[in-house]
């Protein structure tokens, strides 16, 4: 389930920052439309948020609704989205270095320096110190009320919403959407 939506905004991601062609090789999509109302699936404690489902059994789309300050929609979306959430932080863990590895050698020289020399992790960490005073605070607190729903160190999850910064989106556009997707 949560695989499907992370193939899509991975794509709109990808479209959103590399060049597209014109030339498009690809097909059109003949994929139905879903028109069923979405089923409520479960509401967070506090009314902050709705997790809904559609798309019929093929291929089931969760959709979240969030309502509140951005801490209560944080803290809503790590409540009814937890468990799929933690999967998906342990992964991105599990594979970060051998997912960048191959793109240090594009990014500019003192991230890759830093990586080569203290890691990814550390850079991740340079990256939440050097990104502090730019970061809106409404995003710090949503980010803040996640964590805090998931009982993860705020700055464990800052590193991961960091991660695009520190690549600077300088690979992306040169990746394999496989290699992207296979590990989503």
């Amino acid at each position: 389930m949560i695989t499907t939506l992370l193939h899509v905004v991975t794509t709109i991601f990808l479209f959103n920052i590399c060049k597209i062609e014109a030339q498009c090789q690809g097909s059109v999509n003949t994929n139905p439309i879903y028109t069923t109302p979405p089923v409520l699936l479960n509401t967070s404690q506090d009314g902050n948020g709705k997790l809904y489902i559609t798309g019929g059994d093929s291929n089931p789309v969760k959709v979240l609704h969030l309502y509140g300050t951005p801490y209560e929609m944080g803290y809503a979306q790590g409540e009814l989205l937890g468990d799929e959430i933690l999967s998906l932080y342990t992964q991105f863990w599990g594979y970060l270095d051998e997912f960048i590895a191959p793109y240090v050698k594009d990014l500019p020289y003192l991230i890759q320096n830093l990586i080569e020399t203290f890691g990814v992790q550390a850079a991740l960490e340079a990256e939440v110190v050097l990104t502090e005073l730019f970061v809106p605070q409404h995003f710090e607190d949503e980010i803040r009320g996640l964590a805090d729903a998931l009982q993860i160190e705020f700055a464990e999850v800052m590193k991961i919403m960091l991660f695009p910064e520190l690549i600077k989106g300088n690979f992306i556009c040169e990746m394999n959407l496989k290699d992207i997707i296979q590990y989503l």
